[in-house]
C-alpha cells in the first residue's frame, strides 16, 4: 500500500513539473550544494521523532532531469539500542522551473546505516528513497530548499525514516 501511493504521488508530481518544463524556455540549471535540518519520523525498533541533518549534491543532467547524491544524520538517543543513522544515497530527480521556484520529485536507492549501541556492529540495510521538494532562488549562486523524504529501511519496507527538512543552497 505504501509503495503503490509512493508511485501514485510521484506520477501525479511528475506531471505538472514536466509541463512547466516544456512550457518556460529552457535555461541550464546550475548544480547545488545543500545543508539542511529538520525533523525525521521513524519507525524501526521502535518510533518516534529526532532532528535529522542532510548535506546534498546535485548535478543537473538536463534542464528538467536532475542527479543527487546525499547523506542523512540522525541520532536516536536511549531507543532500542540504536544510536547514529547514516544515510547515504543517490536520486534521479524530474524538475521543473518556473522564474525563481523549481519543484521536483526525486526517486533513488542507499543505504541505512544503524549504528547498535548494545553491541559492536552496525545495521546496514538497502534504503530506497522517494523525494518531493521545491528549490527557490534567493539570488545569484544563493537559495533555499525544502524537502520531504522516505529513506525505507531494507527492500520490503521493514521501517521508513521520513524527512521533513529545510536549507540553504549555494550554486556551484
Amino acid at each position: 500500500m505504501l509503495l503503490r501511493t509512493i508511485w501514485v504521488v510521484g506520477i501525479a508530481s511528475a506531471v505538472p513539473a514536466l509541463s512547466a518544463a516544456q512550457q518556460t524556455p529552457q535555461q541550464w540549471y546550475e548544480g547545488h550544494v545543500t545543508l539542511s535540518a529538520g525533523a525525521t519520523v521513524f519507525d524501526r525498533s521502535g518510533s518516534g521523532t529526532t532532528g535529522i541533518y542532510a548535506l546534498r549534491g546535485d548535478l543537473p543532467l538536463y534542464p528538467s532531469i536532475v542527479l543527487e547524491g546525499g547523506l542523512s544524520y540522525a541520532h536516536r538517543s536511549g531507543d532500542q539500542g540504536i544510536g547514529n543513522v547514516f544515510i547515504p544515497g543517490m536520486q534521479v530527480q524530474l524538475q521543473g522551473t518556473s522564474g525563481q521556484f523549481s519543484p521536483y520529485v526525486g526517486l533513488g536507492a542507499g543505504v541505512t546505516v544503524e549504528s547498535r549501541t548494545d553491541r559492536g556492529s552496525s545495521d546496514v540495510s538497502f534504503s530506497p528513497s522517494f523525494s518531493a521538494g521545491l528549490r527557490v532562488a534567493l539570488s545569484e549562486g544563493a537559495g533555499l530548499r525544502f524537502e520531504g523524504r522516505l529513506n525505507a529501511v531494507g527492500a520490503d519496507f521493514a521501517g521508513v525514516y521520513s524527512e521533513i527538512t529545510g536549507g540553504l543552497s549555494v550554486s556551484w
